[in-house]
């Protein structure tokens, strides 16, 4: 199983109420058909947006490509809403309606919009922001730990007292008692930011740092850059999830511990109004998987340091060859 499939799996579950056989051993052409048309999407992205525009003049390779593959994503999205949304409706006239916590985010949507193409959106939204953007937050995470040992320990110290044993189950409860895992998801983040910089248009006259920026002016905020900058964040190069507790033991030993951190310093997820919407989902995602990850195993890996790349995300290139060591219990 590869991180990708688990998370095909799970925004599959939640977006379009529905198993899309991304786990299944045989497979499923459905949910190889949304993996390649995401995949498409993504390569197609730098060179509509960061090339010179031909595609305004004629419909080039990257421009058909990306036009099939949102039609095609589109057409299942649908596809699978309707089914959704008919068995809900021939369940309510059976006299078997389902209560308020069972009802899909999916059903939610249109039963309070009355439009099944909506849904479609949310759904393409989520699968396009939530499914590489997660896996790839989880492989640096998974890579950081895995070349400082002495941080992966202090994270199953962390998961053994809130574990009793390693297939114990999770839930909210327990992800809230697990400061050293929040802080070694943040760290890597600040580090990696899997989205290098948020842009905006600026919708009136403002003044910036003593400048005066016009309406209309489309603002980059670079995070790679800031959050590595020495000047917020000392030894900036360095894995030190300490950096993020507060007045904690898990902190004593760090020198930039409990520092003031600027509020928008690091800001993987963005902010306001355009926040990523999968936020929540996706932490509860991240933290899920890394806790049963490194609870139940000693993660190594000797190859070199990680080697990324810009393709819409910032995404590892090198290999993911990690060593699992099963732990006793």
């Amino acid at each position: 199983m590869t991180l990708p499939a688990s998370l095909w799996a799970a925004v599959g579950r939640v977006s379009l109420d529905t198993r899309l056989g991304c786990l299944s051993p045989e497979g499923s052409q459905e949910a190889q058909q949304i993996i390649e048309a995401i995949n498409t999407f993504f390569w197609a992205v730098p060179e509509l947006e960061l090339r010179m525009p031909l595609w305004r003049v004629y419909p080039t390779k990257a421009y058909r490509s990306f036009v099939k593959a949102l039609d095609q994503f589109t057409a299942i999205c649908m596809k699978n809403i309707s089914k959704t949304m008919d068995k809900a409706d021939a369940d309510e006239a059976s006299g078997l309606p389902k209560s308020e916590a069972d009802i899909s985010i999916v059903e939610r949507i249109v039963r309070k919009t009355g439009n099944r193409k909506l849904a479609a959106i949310l759904a393409l939204d989520l699968f396009l922001v939530g499914v590489d953007t997660t896996s790839v937050a989880a492989s640096s995470t998974i890579y950081q730990l895995a070349k400082n040992p002495d941080k992966q320990k202090k994270l199953f110290d962390e998961l053994q007292k809130v574990f009793p044993h390693r297939e114990a189950d999770i839930n909210q409860n327990v992800l809230e008692q697990m400061p050293y895992l929040r802080a070694c998801v943040k760290e890597t983040l600040r580090m990696r930011p899997v989205v290098i910089a948020n842009g905006r248009s600026l919708q009136s006259d403002a003044v910036i740092n003593g400048y005066h920026v016009p309406k209309g002016t489309h603002v980059i905020f670079p995070h790679l850059v800031v959050s590595n900058d020495p000047a917020y964040f000392p030894e900036p190069k360095r894995f030190l999830p300490e950096r993020w507790l507060k007045q904690s033991t898990d902190a004593a030993g760090c020198p930039h511990a409990n520092q003031k951190i600027h509020p928008f310093v690091s800001l993987p997820f963005g902010f306001g109004r355009r926040m990523c919407v999968g936020r929540r989902f996706a932490e509860i995602e991240l933290h899920t998987l890394l806790a049963k990850i490194f609870r139940k195993y000693k993660v190594s890996y000797s190859a070199g340091e990680f080697v990324y790349r810009v393709n819409s995300t910032y995404i590892p290139q090198s290999p993911l060859n990690f060593k699992l060591t099963l732990r006793d219990e």
